[in-house]
């Protein structure tokens, strides 16, 4: 057996476990032990005095009041129409209210849910190819459904009097 090598005098033939053992001792020896002070009492702050929040009421008031007539019209008015630019944009809205539709309604719709699963499916560099192939499956299904209860349930669901189909932000249907 190899004798160790040490800087440290006397240490021949001392293993390596002890040799760690004996430098982690002696540094532990040389920090200074500091002593532990009782803690000290936190004083308490004086308390501010805040304004008491605005009810949602006064603050819409509020709003309306600061935003001209015009404007309050142009806001009310947008309220007023849904537009689901894409089949991405559609699907996550679906999701979300997927029971309220009859199940004839959701057969078909999940058609939508599959081609836009398809989009992320096999190698990135033609995903580019499958989301255009599903925009334009998207857009074929609302056209061909048009006359079906599909807009009018939407339009029930999202409480809009208008829904506006777009892909690439360029529409292609409104109901």
């Amino acid at each position: 057996m190899a004798e160790l090598f040490c800087f440290e005098k006397n240490l021949k033939g001392v293993g390596v476990n002890e040799l760690v053992l004996r430098r982690i001792d002696n540094r532990i020896r040389k920090t200074p032990l500091v002593p532990v002070t009782e803690k000290s009492e936190k004083k308490e702050e004086p308390k501010k005095n805040l304004p008491n929040p605005l009810s949602s009421d006064i603050l819409k008031e509020l709003l309306l009041s600061s935003l001209r007539e015009d404007k309050v019209k142009e806001i009310l008015f947008e309220l007023d129409e849904i537009k689901f630019n894409g089949i991405e944009h559609f699907v996550s809205w679906y999701e979300t209210v997927r029971e309220e539709f009859s199940d004839p309604q959701r057969k078909a719709l999940e058609t939508l849910v599959q081609m836009r699963d398809a989009i992320n499916i096999g190698c990135g560099c033609r995903r580019s190819q499958r989301l255009d192939g599903a925009n334009n499956y998207y857009i074929d299904f609302w056209l061909s459904n048009a006359s079906t209860d599909l807009p009018d349930k939407v339009k029930e669901i999202t409480k809009a009097k208008i829904v506006i189909f777009l892909r690439d932000n360029k529409e292609f249907a409104r109901f």
